[in-house]
């Protein structure tokens, strides 16, 4: 694998929108909007010393009658790092 380029503040911008619009199209798959009561996409990406960090967190409220698990929401997270890991070896690899 080759080395990750030097990262501007733009290009964590562009990470950051591409992995909250992965979840929210991969959370789409597992539960209609109309379940959806609230849902918070909170991603923390840091690049210090030319290594990239990403926490990522789904929080989503759904109303009763919805079948979304803790399982789904898991599989969300890592389906989308997973996602993030090709778009940054596509997009940001020298």
């Amino acid at each position: 694998m080759s080395k990750l380029k030097k990262l501007s503040q733009k290009d964590l911008e562009a990470i950051t929108e591409y992995l909250s619009s992965t979840v929210e199209n991969k959370l789409s798959k597992y539960v209609s909007s109309k379940e959806v009561i609230d849902q918070c996409v909170l991603t923390d990406i840091s690049y210090e010393n030319e290594e990239l960090n990403v926490d990522l967190d789904i929080d989503v409220s759904v109303d009763a009658l919805s079948n979304l698990s803790q399982e789904d929401v898991q599989e969300v997270l890592d389906d989308s790092y997973k996602v993030l890991d090709q778009y940054i070896d596509e997009n940001f690899r020298e």
